[in-house]
């Protein structure tokens, strides 16, 4: 009986041949089932070819087995379509093998090639013309939770006031190279540069896996999104002399703000939500003895003077002439002077705003305004315009993160970088310390916006004046006793 040379009784290299291909065979192949035919041309079958091996055809049989056939064995066009698929088949297994090491490098780098940017944030919107001085803090509070931090800060200033901080910046720049930036903030920028470009290594730390996943999350969201808005404005390629010498600092800050707000909005996400709320403050209708203003019937405008004149007899208070109706009361003058109650997280302060050119900022940064302005100009002048920025609280935080950076920048590997990052856990403590006193303003950077901590008219959460303020209140009320 004639037939096909399938058996596998005549192909003694079949098993070790099902071995190897077995590592193949995970790879599904790109061609069915074709019709292979005998050199003889009197026997044909039908099977799926796997591949060619050492010029044998390996075809899967119908029912799952599989066989090796010498192409010497098979007509002349069994024999090229057989090289043709094979030369597919191949094609394709290289496509894969390169993708899957494609894949392996990209989970050991130590980030992705392409780094993963926040999404927009909302678009930036200017302050109304003519906002009162609620609406002025009510518009950086939003802006501030859209991103827009630097921008709405800069444009809620009178323009002469944004001319002068133009001023100082154009004075500093003469000044202004590679060595003033990076002794002044460099290390923060490499530290943020670090964060973002090993954000692969960093997380697959094995202290970060056992945090449980939405811990994880979190914490990655906000340090690579406060890395990245570091990294945006510190950006060497911006904070050049020759960029800020040839624009306007608010067409500066703009570009900045372009790409610090979507990280700035991104860290939102992650922050604990704190509703913040603004109202007028009137000194004058406060009540600081004890909260019987707060009982019904109490009128603070209530005049006792008529009760008396009652009891009297007379027609008016003692001592005046009879009273008279009411005339029309002339509207109150416009003030350039507000007191505005800032409530956050049951916590209330009491901020002094004044209007200059018709913006609201706050007193305290239009005192000594001119004499400030001239100082600051007149040592970035001499010194440069990193030197406004220069503080022990900075340069001791300098010269403790850049020897870490240095180490972990060093790191060739995963694991190499993983051992360097225990420096890091161990001088985690140290260097929290050392944040906590730049937020206690150590470094002597004041943010006028902040309303003072101990104010005379500063009120307790529970609505009462504080102490300070009770005090002056007794005090006066004790004076003007008879």
């Amino acid at each position: 009986m004639s037939r096909l040379l399938l058996t596998t009784r005549r192909l003694p290299v079949v098993m070790p041949l099902l071995v190897i291909l077995s590592a193949w065979l995970v790879v599904p192949g790109p061609v069915q089932a074709e019709t292979w035919t005998a050199l003889r041309g009197n026997h044909s079958v039908d099977a799926e070819l796997l591949g060619i091996w050492e010029g044998n055809a390996i075809l899967k049989m119908p029912d799952g087995r599989r066989v090796s056939v010498p192409l010497i064995h098979l007509i002349s066009d069994s024999r090229i379509h057989a090289n043709k698929v094979n030369e597919t088949i191949q094609t394709h297994r290289a496509e894969l093998v390169s993708e899957l090491k494609a894949q392996a490098a990209e989970a050991a780098a130590p980030a992705p090639t392409t780094l993963p940017e926040p999404p927009e944030a909302p678009e930036y919107r200017p302050l109304d013309k003519d906002a009162t001085a609620i609406e002025t803090l009510q518009h950086l509070q939003d802006q501030s939770s859209s991103g827009h931090l630097l921008l709405a800060y800069f444009d809620s200033l009178p323009p002469k006031y944004r001319a002068d901080l133009d001023g100082i910046v154009k004075a500093g720049t003469s000044k202004l190279d590679a060595a003033s930036i990076n002794s002044s903030v460099g290390p923060l920028y490499n530290a943020a540069d670090l964060v973002v470009t090993h954000q692969n290594w960093i997380f697959s730390h094995p202290r970060m896996k056992m945090l449980d996943g939405n811990t994880r999350e979190t914490l990655r969201t906000l340090l690579l999104n406060a890395a990245g808005a570091i990294r945006a404005t510190l950006d060497p390629a911006a904070l050049t002399a020759e960029k800020l010498d040839s624009m306007q600092l608010r067409d500066w800050l703009v570009q900045r703000d372009r790409a610090v707000a979507p990280y700035l909005y991104a860290l939102q996400s992650v922050l604990p939500a704190s509703a913040v709320t603004f109202e007028e403050y009137d000194a004058s209708k406060q009540n600081p003895y004890g909260g019987y203003g707060d009982e019904p019937g109490y009128d603070p405008d209530y005049d006792s003077s008529m009760e008396i004149a009652e009891l009297s007899g007379e027609e008016g208070p003692p001592g005046d002439a009879p009273a008279k109706p009411d005339a029309a009361t002339p509207p109150k003058p416009e003030s350039n002077e507000a007191k505005v109650k800032v409530t956050q997280n049951g916590r209330s302060v009491i901020l002094d705003m004044v209007r200059v050119d018709g913006y609201w900022i706050p007193k305290s940064l239009s005192e000594n305004w001119k004499e400030s302005v001239a100082a600051k100009k007149e040592k970035a002048a001499s010194s440069g315009l990193m030197s406004l920025l220069s503080s022990p609280a900075i340069t001791a935080v300098g010269s403790m993160l850049q020897p870490t950076i240095d180490t972990l920048s060093a790191a060739n590997t995963a694991e190499e970088f993983h051992q360097a990052m225990e420096t890091v856990f161990q001088q985690a403590q140290t260097f929290a310390s050392v944040l906590g006193g730049l937020a206690g303003n150590s470094s002597g950077i004041s943010n006028p916006w902040q309303p003072a901590k101990s104010s005379s008219n500063q009120q307790r959460s529970d609505g009462y004046p504080d102490e300070a303020y009770r005090e002056e209140m007794e005090m006066q009320y004790n004076s003007d006793a008879p």
